[in-house]
């Protein structure tokens, strides 16, 4: 939702609001204004949706067009975006143990969510030589940027502190 500089609802999302989405309707349902059920309904709805975007080597691009389900022109992969998107599935899917392991609902769910971090792979941000992120790509051409994120970049913790976890760069990044 915008509010300047008119109120209205903005048809546009980012994998880093797409991800926040998530785990606050995990906390929604911790904190018993929805049900678990409600919040399970509410996360497959929103993986069927994932699961159908146009995507960049299996990564989200930076901008969707809400009402088409495309990304927007000029269509970016962002690195800290991604980053953010894959640590709120990381942080959903554990989540969800709590309802559960052994609850098949809840175990489904947690399986797609691995899938999509299982397709979801930072390196192609990573620089080799430098040992650093680039600051994303062209959806378009492939092009990659030639500015990066030096370790002590806020926004790129996250994307390296994944990136480092999940072994799609070396642990030296850090």
């Amino acid at each position: 939702i915008q509010e300047t500089p008119v109120p209205r609802k903005a048809k546009r999302t980012s994998p880093t609001n797409i991800g926040f989405y998530l785990v606050s309707t995990l906390a929604a349902a911790d904190l018993s204004f929805i049900t678990a059920e409600e919040m399970n309904k509410r996360i497959n709805n929103t993986l069927d949706t994932l699961e159908r975007l146009p995507k960049y080597k299996g990564l989200l691009y930076n901008w969707y067009d809400t009402v088409k389900a495309v990304p927007l022109k000029p269509s970016y992969v962002s690195a800290v975006d991604c980053g953010n998107y894959l640590c709120c599935l990381t942080a959903l899917k554990e989540g969800l143990r709590e309802y559960g392991n052994t609850d098949s609902i809840f175990y489904v769910t947690s399986q797609r969510i691995e899938k999509i971090l299982d397709s979801s792979d930072l390196s192609v941000f990573y620089d080799k030589q430098r040992q650093l992120f680039r600051i994303g790509i062209d959806g378009e051409d492939g092009t990659v940027s030639s500015s990066f994120y030096d370790y002590y970049m806020s926004e790129a913790r996250m994307t390296s502190y994944y990136a480092v976890a999940r072994r799609q760069v070396p642990s030296s990044h850090w």
